[in-house]
């Protein structure tokens, strides 16, 4: 005959055994005094169950946090307290009770009154299998700084653009200072450019950043430089954007761009990289070999109104000294006489040099006889502006 087990204390058996498993985990999350009756069925959780509130300037209120109690048990807590110490405020949306699955927020912002590392909690007692649940908050107190406003880029190089056509380009203010700064004025300066749209308003908040919106619209065919020049109460109370485009006449077009290249030396950069339109590619001459020259064949004769040279953006202000020569499939004869030109980082590493009225070539050299950034000439774009006649 099988003994009679109806008898034994199972629940009271399993009591035990759970309680010594979590006593041997050491979760504070699931320990709780017993009862006659078994476990306590409520049980509270946080999320998040820990905050950190940054950097809070001193004798100010940060931004709110909320943090959600949930009873994630299967009966109702009885909730005797919620307390917040430590240099935070809050605010409560939890009752006295908190029925199971139901969530209750309780919402903290950080307000230190002194510099340093600040840590505080949010303590919530009830009658749950964790009768203190708790959550720990941290935050710095800061000093305040003056307004400091940074632009970038610093320089903007637009690309070229047909006459009374119109190209936008952003540009970023950003306040890297705690106090916010007084914005006066935005302004434009140089022919064709102009200040579109803005979400930087009359104040920038410290730590926030806005754009500006500049136009390029070009009156005339040429080089054109300009500025955007921003205003303000901050320790520097103005910022500079440097401008610099390029004015096309309608209908004229780089004819040299993808045509045959050929120099007269190379040193580990082929003439083909200045016909490539990749403004940090380029041709470079061997060393300490002046004159030096690169040939462009357009294909067919050409009546052109300029030649564009530039150096990569990039690179540090240099000058060189050349010259403009051309050919209609004879000998070359010259175009424009050599000179120095300034290829300067403030106007776009480049140069417009305007040809004779009624130039006509099928070749374009250009002739290097001198260069204050390298013994070499370099270019990396030659573009011939015109059309083909």
């Amino acid at each position: 005959m099988s003994p009679d087990r109806r008898n034994r204390p199972y629940a009271v058996t399993t009591r035990f055994i759970l309680a010594a498993l979590l006593a041997a985990t050491g979760s504070a999350f699931l320990t709780a005094p017993a009862s006659a009756g078994g476990l306590v069925a409520a049980e509270l959780t946080a999320s998040p169950f820990a905050v950190s509130l940054g950097n809070q300037l001193v004798n100010t209120t940060g931004p709110q946090i909320s943090v959600n109690i949930t009873n994630e048990g299967t009966a109702t807590a009885t909730i005797s307290s919620i307390t917040v110490t430590g240099q935070f405020t809050r605010s409560v949306n939890c009752g006295s009770t908190l029925a199971a699955g139901a969530t209750c927020q309780v919402t903290i912002a950080f307000q230190p009154t002194s510099v340093g590392p600040k840590t505080g909690a949010i303590t919530v007692n009830s009658n749950a299998n964790n009768p203190t649940l708790v959550v720990n908050l941290s935050g710095t107190g800061v000093n305040p700084t003056p307004p400091t406003l940074v632009g970038s880029p610093a320089s903007t190089l637009f690309p070229d653009t047909v006459v009374g056509s119109s190209v936008i380009r952003q540009v970023y203010l950003g306040n890297t200072g705690s106090n916010p700064a007084t914005i006066s004025s935005i302004s434009a300066t140089g022919a064709g450019y102009s200040v579109g749209t803005s979400n930087c308003g009359t104040t920038l908040p410290g730590g926030y950043n806005c754009f500006i919106s500049v136009v390029f619209t070009p009156g005339s065919a040429g080089s054109k430089a300009g500025s955007v020049v921003v205003s303000s109460n901050a320790t520097n109370p103005t910022v500079t954007f440097a401008l610099t485009g390029l004015g096309v006449a309608p209908g004229t077009t780089n004819l040299a761009l993808g045509k045959p290249a050929t120099g007269t030396s190379v040193a580990g950069h082929t003439p083909a990289k200045a016909v490539d339109t990749d403004l940090n590619t380029y041709w470079e001459s061997s060393n300490n070999a002046f004159p030096q020259s690169i040939t462009v064949d357009l294909g067919a004769n050409a009546k052109l109104s300029s030649i564009v040279l530039r150096v990569p953006p990039a690179w540090v202000s240099r000058n060189q000294t050349l010259s403009v020569l051309g050919s209609t499939g004879g000998g070359y004869s010259t175009i424009v006489g050599s000179a120095s030109y300034l290829f300067g980082t403030g106007a776009g590493n480049y140069v417009v040099i305007p040809l004779p009225g009624g130039t006509t070539a099928r070749y374009v050299r250009i002739t290097i006889t001198g260069n204050t950034g390298q013994p070499a000439g370099q270019l990396s774009e030659l573009q011939a502006l015109g059309v083909f006649a």
